[in-house]
């Protein structure tokens, strides 16, 4: 015998419309283990309305909240060391999988003289930069380059500052926490 929707009805808090409650009410007539659940249910939810409210021990709610405190910093300590170990990780398997293709495709020379290559560019292109910010500072007005160290000094004194602030205010007042953003 086919119990749905009936099974589901005879669970929900939701009013039945007439024609629903009529169609229960005819299954449960034919159906004996509908009419067990229902009355089975019925029981259950007599249970729950009489029973008695066991009252907490003293000082529940101080040691729940210090529990609280205590496993929300394990959680947080936890995701964290998850976190790293996840990325370090990727690092290392990305690492791995580029050896393992670089020493597949090429020999120890070419990739010895690639990396040599690499660093060589990388060093040039340096020292191109600082040539061009000098040749530039060369040309400018004494003013002008005044004017521009002392901008660039303040932003990166303003930055200092910022991280100080910052690093203090955290070691003072704590990170607030996710109930406190919201």
């Amino acid at each position: 015998m086919n119990h749905q929707p009936f099974n589901s009805w005879l669970y929900e808090d939701t009013r039945l419309s007439a024609v629903q409650a009529e169609e229960l009410k005819q299954h449960m007539q034919i159906c004996p283990d509908c009419m067990k659940q229902y009355e089975a249910w019925l029981s259950v939810k007599h249970m729950l309305r009489t029973a008695e409210v066991v009252q907490p021990r003293p000082a529940f709610a101080n040691r729940w909240q210090a529990s609280l405190e205590a496993r929300r910093t394990r959680q947080q300590r936890r995701q964290v060391r998850i976190t790293i170990l996840g990325l370090a990780g990727a690092v290392l398997l990305i690492l791995l999988g580029l050896i393992i293709y670089f020493s597949i495709t090429s020999s120890f020379a070419d990739l010895f003289a690639s990396v040599i290559g690499t660093s060589t560019q990388v060093a040039v292109g340096l020292v191109q930069i600082g040539e061009f910010f000098q040749s530039l500072l060369r040309f400018l007005p004494p003013a002008l380059t005044t004017a521009i160290w002392l901008i660039g000094a303040s932003w990166i004194f303003l930055l200092c500052f910022a991280w100080v602030f910052s690093v203090w205010r955290i070691s003072h007042k704590g990170v607030p926490s996710h109930e406190e953003l919201h």
